[in-house]
């Protein structure tokens, strides 16, 4: 199973579930364990400058809780500061992607 987070661009094909929001993709990982998850990092029009870097925490949090569990991480955002806080953040747990 594969996870795509990003609220504007959709997924490489047929085989990514889709999460275009945080709790979503929260959800989504607290009901499976995925082989490959792939994040963006900003979350467009939003007034509060909401990030998906909730989800990086969790997914870092999600990994040490379930060690024998390591799915390939790709961070897709066009945003080299986001992409390097993303980054920054599941290597803080030690899941680096």
């Amino acid at each position: 199973m594969k996870l795509w987070v990003d609220d504007m661009r959709d997924a490489p094909d047929e085989t990514w579930t889709e999460c275009r929001k945080v709790q979503p993709a929260i959800n989504a990982m607290s009901m499976f364990l995925f082989d490959e998850i792939s994040l963006d990092h900003d979350i467009d029009n939003r007034p509060d400058d909401e990030t998906f870097q909730p989800v990086a925490h969790y997914l870092g949090a999600r990994f040490l809780a379930t060690p024998e569990w390591y799915p390939k991480v790709t961070i897709h955002s066009m945003n080299p500061t986001g992409a390097q806080a993303i980054h920054d953040i599941l290597k803080s747990y030690t899941l680096d992607s």
